[in-house]
């Protein structure tokens, strides 16, 4: 160190302006002498923050973002490498997990994370000055003709349909639409040309490049920029009351995540500590001939005004059975509460996290509210699966007519001891579930010998699941009455689950 101070101011300069970020503040760190020359301010600060984000050791994995493969994202937001992530916030300069964060933080292009390897290319901005630092206010520019262009060909590029059908009424598969906004690849094409382009996968490549090009330029650009949940209250951002809530009681969009069924999205391991455990099978798809149990939920971050923590609404007690639902004014307040209370101002500024709740009125009215919405969840819940149960016995009366002669006494006579269990009930008690997987049991005994063209019709792929997913389905209902009958005995292990919640946590997908 000390053969750099040895060397002429002019090649000090010249060094330290070829620094990275890092490097800049690590070097006033070493001495008096660096500190008191280089003298970082917010700016260096802030640049450090914003290169230490890019590298795996405290920004986390990368990772790519296109719009077109959304499917994808919500699975990746369910996964271990997101949740290890982090994002820089330079209001409070800490390096924060999603949670922190809205959707637009994260995915907006010039607020998005750059790829690997950009911060290699970062040169600290510190120059030497014998005036001191200027910090000029900046005056908000419109958007430029220019960079109106790069956004529309961005969202063009990158909301290709997926799909192999050639529209030319879409304006990917239109080349004059696509010269004309100056997207690269199409110069000399002509029409035979462009569809050929289009259905060999070429023409996606193309657009890949476009994106490539773009984000290599403008990805990141405002990084600075970017501020938490938090900062951006304490800033008053939320005046209005941000997407839904009130100034007091800010609520923002939160990512969507994928969850299996309803009760999990505000009920997630409620299971935990009960002597039941969990849940037998991972995943309800396994089992279920439809979407009824895999719902792509928009999840919401609130602030409690009591603790002045952000989390999910879930820990406020709010949230009714559909995904359509939002915290949002004139919407049900959800089945904690009567289906006459809606969401109001008022209503939101009033409302406390579990923990504040519980400081406030004690643990047996929070034990009473959440059993309250815990098992109006659960009835909705239990009435989709039963419902499944019974549609396959359904649809096998209606095939019996049509099944060999041979085998029809067999069937029939199955058919109608499951009759005598349910006893025409929809509703399925725990004791029968037993029986009737044993009879379902008898049924798929006789139904893999059956000769074709009979065995066809049990091939059916809604038939054919409820056939090989039944005991798994029967399984999952025998839990969820046990589970539910020790909840029922002792309310307070709700209490207990929700207290011991990240109120912040945003993970679902599966059951375990």
């Amino acid at each position: 160190m000390a053969l750099l101070t040895s060397l002429p101011l002019e090649l000090q300069v010249e060094i330290i302006t070829n620094l990275d970020p890092i490097g800049l503040i690590s070097l006033s760190q070493t001495s008096r002498y660096f500190r008191n020359f280089i003298d970082p301010n917010k700016r260096e600060f802030i640049e450090r923050l914003l290169q230490l984000e890019l590298t795996e050791e405290f920004g986390g994995p990368a990772f790519e973002y296109r719009a077109r493969y959304f499917e994808e994202l919500l699975l990746f937001w369910a996964s271990e490498p997101w949740q290890a992530i982090r994002w820089a916030c330079t209001g409070c300069m800490r390096l924060l997990s999603h949670v922190h964060f809205d959707n637009r933080s994260l995915l907006r292009l010039h607020l998005r994370k750059p790829g690997p390897g950009s911060s290699e290319k970062t040169l600290t901005t510190w120059r030497a000055s014998l005036l001191g630092k200027h910090w000029s206010s900046r005056q908000q520019q419109s958007i430029s003709d220019e960079e109106r262009s790069r956004r529309k060909r961005y969202q063009i590029a990158d909301s290709i349909p997926m799909v192999q059908t050639f529209d030319e009424s879409l304006v990917h598969y239109n080349l004059e639409a696509l010269r004309d906004l100056g997207l690269d690849g199409f110069d000399g094409l002509d029409q035979e040309q462009f569809r050929a382009l289009s259905t060999d996968n070429k023409l996606l490549q193309i657009f890949d490049r476009n994106i490539a090009s773009i984000d290599s330029e403008r990805c990141g650009l405002k990084r600075h920029l970017r501020r938490c949940n938090e900062c951006k209250y304490q800033g008053n951002c939320f005046r209005r009351g941000a997407d839904g809530g009130t100034p007091r009681v800010p609520i923002q969009n939160s990512r969507r995540i994928r969850y299996t069924p309803i009760l999990h999205r505000f009920f997630p391991n409620y299971w935990t500590g009960l002597r039941t455990g969990g849940p037998p099978i991972s995943d309800l798809l396994l089992v279920e001939a439809g979407r009824a149990f895999y719902i792509d939920w928009t999840l919401h971050m609130a602030r409690c005004p009591g603790c002045e923590r952000w989390q999910e609404v879930r820990a406020f007690r709010i949230g009714a059975g559909g995904c359509w639902w939002r915290p949002e004014l004139g919407f049900w307040a959800g089945a904690a509460h009567e289906e006459t209370v809606n969401i109001t101002a008022a209503f939101l500024d009033g409302i406390r996290c579990n923990a504040c709740f519980a400081q406030a009125r004690g643990w047996e009215e929070l034990a009473a509210t959440l059993s309250t919405w815990f098992f109006r969840l659960l009835a909705k819940h239990q009435s989709v699966l039963e419902r499944e149960v019974f549609l396959g016995w359904d649809r096998i009366r209606e095939l019996l007519p049509s099944l060999p002669s041979e085998i029809q006494p067999a069937v029939g006579s199955i058919l109608q001891a499951e009759a005598v269990v349910t006893q025409g009930s929809t509703v399925l008690h725990p004791t029968s579930l037993e029986t009737i997987q044993s009879l379902h049991g008898q049924l798929m005994g006789i139904c893999d010998n059956m000769p074709e063209p009979s065995a066809s019709e049990f091939r059916h792929f809604r038939l054919e699941r409820w056939c090989r997913g039944f005991k798994a389905l029967t399984d999952y209902l025998a839990w969820l009455h046990a589970s539910a009958k020790e909840i029922q005995e002792n309310p307070q292990a709700l209490v207990i689950w929700a207290l011991g919640q990240d109120g912040s946590t945003l993970n679902g997908n599966t059951l375990n």
